[in-house]
């Protein structure tokens, strides 16, 4: 049987990372802030983290905010009408050639205005994912629709969240005189995303992704599913969390020069620990034992890039 703990692009557990970046969105929202950047490595989980924040964030009286994500490729145009064409269509709008950008900017101020009524606050938070990408040219857009929406009377958090690798070219120009107006209005608060940096972080991750519910009817967690014979013996995933930094702690993060555990490379060595090794497990005070499963789920969760071994054999 498969399970959801194998589809890596669905499978979500809260952690302390999620749970700060939460706070932090609530702060710019509350706060009145216009805009923000969230950045982070590559796969370090924060566009999951993004997506986990629909429908958790609230106006200071508890009122829901809207919030809508738009997520942009490589191969999207480098015009200011492609970025009201994405928009539209991530808020349903099936676009059609002959529309103007006008038209679009109409469509999208229409909708996230008519969506932030459910608040009297007027608030509505829009998630633009991938945003390196971007052009400056482009991110005014973004300040066209900031400000038909202040003439609607909606207040509108613009969040961008980059791939902190590839930022720094789009960082410069906003940081030019000339660009003031943007960075003063979107990227004046940035966030820095990242995976795990420690072992009790790990150990939160590990406690999430044991008690994630594996059988809705039956309330049965990973663990219980996986392991049931060292649940019935008392043990809990997150005992093994001192060999499980330690080992990646000597053999990835400070070999690589890794700054956290990028969550998708967690998730994957955690599937492969759980599923593959542990579920055989019947004792883990056998420490060698259990580091060698470390190890070897480590080792298959592809943490060392393969490229580097092509490169080294030339």
């Amino acid at each position: 049987m498969r399970t959801h703990l194998e589809n890596a692009a669905e499978f979500f557990i809260p952690s302390p990372m999620v749970e700060r970046l939460h706070e932090r969105v609530i702060q710019w929202t509350w706060c009145g802030y216009t805009g923000g950047v969230i950045a982070g490595s590559s796969r370090c989980g924060k566009s999951t983290a993004l997506r986990a924040l629909d429908h958790a964030i609230t106006t200071r009286d508890g009122e829901s905010i809207p919030l809508f994500r738009v997520t942009y490729g490589e191969r999207d145009a480098t015009t200011i009408r492609s970025v009201f064409n994405k928009v539209a269509r991530s808020l349903g709008f099936k676009v059609k050639t002959s529309h103007r950008s006008d038209d679009l900017v109409e469509m999208i101020c229409v909708a996230l205005a008519d969506a932030a009524a459910i608040n009297r606050t007027r608030q509505v938070i829009l998630v633009v994912d991938e945003a390196q990408i971007l052009t400056i040219q482009q991110l005014s857009g973004f300040a066209e629709i900031f400000n038909v929406l202040y003439e609607l009377h909606t207040n509108v958090v613009i969040i961008f969240a980059v791939n902190s690798d590839q930022f720094q070219p789009l960082a410069e120009q906003l940081l030019q005189k000339k660009n003031t107006y943007l960075r003063e209005r979107f990227f004046s608060q940035v966030y820095e995303f990242y995976g795990i940096q420690t072992e009790s972080e790990l150990a939160s991750c590990l406690r999430a992704y044991a008690n994630h519910v594996m059988d809705n009817d039956r309330r049965i967690s990973a663990w219980q599913w996986y392991c049931p014979a060292l649940d019935k013996l008392g043990w809990t995933l997150d005992q093994i969390a001192e060999p499980y930094w330690r080992l990646y702690d000597e053999h990835y993060r400070e070999p690589l020069g890794q700054t956290s555990w990028p969550m998708a490379q967690f998730v994957r060595a955690t599937n492969i620990l759980l599923m593959d090794y542990l579920s055989n497990v019947t004792d883990l005070e056998d420490s060698d034992y259990v580091e060698g499963c470390i190890i070897h789920s480590l080792e298959a969760a592809g943490i060392r890039p393969s490229l580097a071994n092509i490169t080294a054999m030339k």
